[in-house]
């Protein structure tokens, strides 16, 4: 995945509209004075495709809620970017009158009709990373580093890995190979319980 653009309005310290041209960048670095806003790009980066942000984790107020800017009447994050050559853009407004962010999903210039619950699946499938990956490996949150090289437990070792290398494609043919060995075990076995 590619970042290409990022605007963002009342999303943290960016009350005023702010956009972000990583279109002609290959690499960049965000640097700036303490509070400057560093963060909260990252952080509408994660929202834009995930509408969580790391740092609210465990917070029972809705994402949206927690990143509106101080005082701020409306929240808008709209995110472009490529993936294979493919343009996409996902779109999240929000105002405190609402319980969650609307969200607006395009591909190639067209929107598609997605249900805010099959966004997070969509983007999973356009990137191949779940918001954890993406979180642990693409964004490393300040802090975390140690975290992507000693995950907690062994699965969660296994799982980021699957998922980095897509290895998930093995995994499920594996699987498939497996219960289609189950299948014919049980026909066979009930082939000769007829037998009998």
């Amino acid at each position: 995945m590619r970042p290409l653009r990022l605007e963002l309005e009342g999303f943290t310290v960016y009350k005023n509209r702010q956009v972000i041209d990583f279109g002609e960048l290959d690499f960049f670095v965000i640097q700036g004075k303490t509070g400057a806003g560093k963060t909260s790009i990252v952080d509408a980066i994660t929202f834009a495709l995930y509408e969580k942000v790391p740092r609210y984790e465990g917070d029972t107020r809705s994402t949206a809620a927690k990143v509106l800017s101080k005082g701020g009447r409306s929240l808008y994050v709209a995110l472009d970017f490529s993936v294979g050559g493919r343009s996409f853009r996902i779109e999240r407004y929000y105002t405190p009158s609402m319980k969650s962010s609307e969200v607006r999903v395009m591909e190639g210039g067209r929107y598609l009709n997605l249900k805010k619950k099959e966004v997070e699946t969509w983007v999973k499938d356009i990137t191949g990373l779940d918001y954890a990956t993406f979180t642990k490996v693409i964004l490393l949150p300040q802090g975390k580093f140690d975290s992507l090289l000693r995950p907690s437990r062994p699965e969660e070792r296994r799982k980021l890995l699957i998922n980095l290398l897509n290895l998930d494609v093995f995994e499920n043919s594996s699987n498939l190979i497996i219960n289609d060995s189950y299948a014919s075990d049980i026909i066979n076995n009930t082939h000769l319980i007829k037998k009998l």
